[in-house]
């Protein structure tokens, strides 16, 4: 019954494949056809260094400057907190409350529909917006990864024409950047903007019985333009309108102040050229001159290596904007990093598959199949690449991780076809299993689709490239290749196999017994495995974000700030840097003692970017001890703040009273700077600037006609000036702001002495008001609407598990109070969360590919010997990951789900062998494999060449892929010794020993 069953299975496959032997020109030229098409639309793929993901953060910035800090956590941060916090699809509301403003973070659940996410927001907000102060700004905004400038650019020059070039980089540069293929917005910081002061000089204007505000009011109703109506007449219909605007500084001059005797202006104040006064709060400099910074940022999806070549394609023109005596710079360039990671990665990529083609011609030694695989593969993959073009991907290191993945597979897949192509009859029979050991590989990785989350998003583009590749290449070597090999009819001779019979005499339970003790030793071995979240790439780039000691003055914090520009610049390492105080990137709020640095190393340079920042770290920290700073690389701080977490350390203190947890705070911050290998140890809530509370007597100011209100607008006036109107010069608009002159101003005179203008006269400030001087307050932090603290860190030459075990035992001894307790955070809650989801999906590779395989052999044997050979090979990874000091990260846990599917691959076409063939037990085991002993050397080695140069290769993008290839050449190894080893061994233990007629030679 049985050789009757296998005739007719024999015959279908027979007749199956004679059809398409007819078809096989048609095949190819589709195979063609489709690779042409593909290619064209590859050509137009986003290129970037992470995948375009829809990250689930929202920040929204409130503004109410009129509140004191002790109200504005129950007027401003609760109420908005609480409205935020029943936004549907919320999971975590982080706040932090400043003087006059508060901050909101929130992260929404990863399957919440974010295109809703806005319009709840402020349906949400609009329902307390009622209840908030008059005055009240409110703005959100979501997180994107376009959010990060993919390029910077320092117009730098001498201070005298900063003013200039503020107007021609507002009013030239950014639309002509803006107008470039793929770029969103440019956006300018630094800069002093043009204004017309009119400094009133108070003594005069009291003189002649007029207020600051009948000074507003005459700019404001003098400049007017109005439509009072239209005439027709002649055939022609005309506009009749009243203008009286100002179009120049002149005008404002011979303005008159109107009253029972008008009075000229010029009689009481001065008009000049001055500065927007908010602009001498922010101090930037690139390359230690001063200079306007511009960022660029792409749109959603946009190709940061395109926008790269369009601004280098229209330098020259750029340049031509510009006036004399302005140069122009690149400071950070994230297209040219993508360009070099993605070139590397490529170049690897290259590499691998030279290497792979090498060994199967060293085997193979023929040239046809060497032309049909060197023909076909350019078409798989471009195939492939178009597939992943009409879902919509990107080229990023992701998918390119993916492809190169896949590359030892798709060889893989080649040399069964090839290999058992050599005759026709074997040919046939290989086929079905062929097919099934590729869904295999393909259901092993179906389990990453399902998995939620960062790593979800992260390696969604990676599974895809993976089983994409997979399914081409499975689809070609299918119905392409094999007509292509002309074998001939007959059968191998035994004598083909005869040299390697010596190779199957082995004991099978000394080979068990080998095994196992290796798998102890490795099991051991596992004790010194570290692990981490992702693995650190090195971008080239890197900001060092300062903070300068609460009441430090501007000057002082900006000459500090130029002795550390000064020796980032004698390294000859560094390209370029730029840096920002009283602002910083991001959509955060700054305080003018708060700022970055950016610096731009040289491509060429002999140290990596770690190294750099170390020695940068220790010359701060015994020269300027004073600043409190934190390093960090561009891309990895922008991805973090696009996740929510902040740094890599994260302990937060839990509490109700914000005292204690203060009190606190510096004895944890201590036991963290003890611990080897943790940097920048810092709170996330610092003091705020010292503040001078002006106390105005009620009972004194109304004998004066004064109220609170008019002495804020009175000094308000004093301190920034009010802008009264705008005018128009040269199609520029200006802002036209009433301000005292400098001699009034609270930096050279005291507070007390500071003029207050009534109609009747001159009062002092201090007639009417009482100046004080509270204690500095900190700056308030809440998780979820509950008070916490938040102490950071950054990780240096330290696996991350293990730094958080010693931080647990080493916080462990602090007698905290009962209301008092901590958590751990940061990137590590994330390496937990995403090692959870990245086993779920394992364990169900797992099951997947053994319930396939019970299907197939209708038996248990087989699937349990598969199933421990894979644990065999999951085994050996972990090893090669400890034995080449690679932690544990989401990239190499990735590597392993490859892992699963590669060894129940090769592990398969054994058992398939073993299961086909008639005759002794040991007389299949043999023939299972002799018939595979030399496609699954060709295979493993073809692989491991493929992921060689991933492994071993320097340059930009394959950090990022290095630890995912060695998981994966691990598992190769441990798959090599599998097949050929252990699977035989199991095999020979579970089946029993019987005689199995021989199936009749078919002719």
């Amino acid at each position: 019954m049985t050789d009757t069953s296998d005739l007719q299975k024999e015959k279908g496959i027979s007749v199956f494949f004679n059809r398409l032997q007819g078809w096989r020109f048609f095949s190819l030229l589709l195979t063609c056809v489709l690779a042409f098409l593909a290619g064209i639309h590859a050509m137009r793929m986003p290129t970037a260094i992470y995948p375009s993901i829809d990250f689930p953060r929202v920040s929204v910035i409130v503004l109410s400057p009129n509140i004191p800090f002790h109200d504005m956590e129950s007027r401003i941060t609760r109420p908005v907190g609480m409205a935020l916090r029943s936004v549907r699809g919320v999971q975590e509301v982080r706040s932090r409350t400043m003087q006059g403003s508060a901050e909101f973070f929130l992260k929404f659940s990863w399957n919440a529909p974010m295109r809703m996410a806005l319009p709840r927001i402020g349906q949400a907000i609009d329902r307390v917006r009622s209840d908030l102060p008059v005055g009240t700004q409110i703005r959100a905004l979501r997180m994107y990864p376009s959010d990060t400038p993919v390029l910077g650019i320092a117009f730098c020059g001498p201070p005298e024409k900063m003013m200039q070039m503020t107007e021609i980089t507002r009013y030239r540069i950014i639309p002509f950047l803006s107008n470039l293929p793929g770029v969103w917005k440019a956006e300018m910081v630094g800069g002093k903007t043009r204004e017309v002061h009119v400094e009133v000089d108070p003594y005069k204007l009291s003189g002649v019985h007029r207020t600051m505000q009948d000074v507003m009011d005459a700019l404001a109703f003098e400049n007017r333009i109005g439509v009072v109506g239209r005439r027709s007449g002649f055939h022609r219909l005309k506009t009749i309108q009243v203008n009286d605007i100002f179009s120049r500084p002149e005008d404002i001059r011979s303005l008159f102040i109107p009253g029972n005797i008008p009075v000229p202006l010029r009689e009481v104040a001065t008009i000049r050229e001055g500065i927007r006064p908010s602009d001498l709060w922010v101090r930037v400099s690139a390359n230690a001159s001063s200079a306007i910074l511009l960022q660029v940022f792409r749109a959603h999806g946009g190709n940061a290596i395109t926008i790269r070549q369009e601004i280098l394609q229209n330098w020259k023109n750029l340049q031509h904007l510009l006036p004399p005596g302005i140069s122009v710079r690149i400071y950070y360039d994230q297209g040219a990093l993508a360009e070099s990671a993605v070139k590397h990665v490529v170049f690897a990529l290259l590499t691998g598959l030279s290497v792979s083609l090498g060994v199967v011609f060293l085997f193979l030694r023929r040239s046809r199949p060497m032309l049909i695989m060197a023909g076909l593969m350019p078409p798989i993959f471009l195939i492939s690449l178009g597939i992943l073009d009409y879902w919509g991907a990107s080229i990023n290191l992701m998918s390119l991780g993916g492809m190169a993945a896949a590359l030892g597979l798709v060889i893989d897949d080649f040399i069964v076809v090839v290999e058992g192509g050599r005759f026709r009859e074997r040919l046939m029979r290989l086929l079905p299993a062929f097919i099934l050991s590729g869904l295999l590989t393909i259901v092993a990785i179906v389990p990453l689709f399902g998995i939620g989350g960062l790593v979800g998003a992260f390696f969604k583009p990676l599974a895809e490239a993976f089983v994409t590749l997979l399914v081409v290449s499975l689809l070609v070597n299918t119905f392409v290749t094999p007509f292509y090999l002309n074998p001939p009819d007959r059968t191998p001779d035994s004598s083909e196999s005869q040299s390697r019979e010596l190779f199957f005499r082995v004991n099978t339970h000394a080979v068990l017994f080998i095994l196992i003790l290796f798998s102890f030793l490795m099991v051991f071995s596992l004790r010194y495995l570290s692990t981490n979240f992702m693995p650190r790439m090195d971008e080239g780039s890197f900001v060092l974000n300062f903070h300068a000691p609460p009441g430090m003055s501007l000057d002082d914090t900006d000459r500090i700030v130029d002795r550390m520009e000064k020796k980032i610049l004698s390294s000859p390492m560094v390209v370029a840097e730029s840096r920002r105080l009283g602002a910083e990137m991001g959509f955060f709020i700054t305080e003018p003692n708060k700022g970055d640095i950016v610096v731009r190393l040289s491509p060429d340079r002999k140290e990596s970017i770690f190294s750099v920042m170390d020695h940068l770290r220790n010359w701060i920290h015994q020269h300027e001890p004073e600043m409190d700073i934190d390093f960090s690389q561009v891309l990895e701080d922008a991805l973090g703040d696009l996740i929510g977490v902040q740094a890599p350390i994260v302990v937060q203190v839990h509490g109700q009273n914000r005292k204690v947890l203060l009190a606190w705070a510096p004895r944890i911050q201590e036991k963290l700077s003890r611990i080897p290998g943790i940097v920048d140890p810092h709170l996330s809530v610092r003091p705020m600037l010292s503040a001078l509370d002006i106390q105005v007597d009620r009972k004194r100011a109304a004998l004066f006609g004064l109220t609170p209100d008019s002495v804020i607008r009175d000094l308000r006036t004093d301190f920034l000036g009010s802008r009264a109107t705008t005018i128009i010069e040269s199609g520029i608009p200006e802002n036209v702001r009433v301000l005292y002159p400098a001699a009034y101003s609270p930096d050279k005179a005291s507070l007390g002495r500071i003029p207050l203008v009534l109609p009747s006269g001159i009062l002092p400030l201090s007639q009417v008001a009482v100046v004080q001087q509270p204690s500095p307050d900190f700056e308030e932090e809440d998780l979820n609407l509950s008070p916490v603290l938040t102490i950071e860190g950054r990780l240096r030459g330290r696996n991350l598990g293990k730094t958080i075990q010693e931080i647990r035992t080493s916080l462990a001894s602090l007698p905290l109070p009962t209301s008092v307790w901590l958590t751990y955070s940061g990137a590590w809650s994330e390496e937990q969360k995403s090692f959870r989801d990245l086993s779920v999906a394992l364990s169900g590779g797992f099951l997947l590919v053994l319930t396939l395989l019970v299907g197939v052999f209708r038996s248990w044997t087989s699937p349990l010997a598969i199933f421990l050979a894979i644990c065999f090979s999951l085994l050996c990874a972990l090893f090669a990951l400890t034995l080449s000091k690679h932690s544990l990260n989401i990239s190499s846990f990735v590597g392993l789900i490859l892992v699963v599917g590669i060894t129940a691959e090769n592990a398969f076409l054994v058992a398939w062998k073993f299961k086909e063939t008639r005759g002794r037990l040991r007389e299949r085991l043999e023939a299972s494999l002799k018939d595979r002993f030399i496609p699954l050397v060709m295979t493993h080695l073809a692989t491991f060449g493929a992921l060689l140069p991933l492994a071993v290769g320097q340059g930009t993008g394959l950090d990022m892929e290095r630890s995912l290839a060695v998981a994966v050449m691990g598992g190769l190894a441990g798959s090599f010794l599998s097949s050929t080893f252990l699977i035989p061994s199991l095999l020979n233990i579970f089946e029993k020993e019987r005689h199995v007629p021989e199936r009749e030679e078919r002719s």
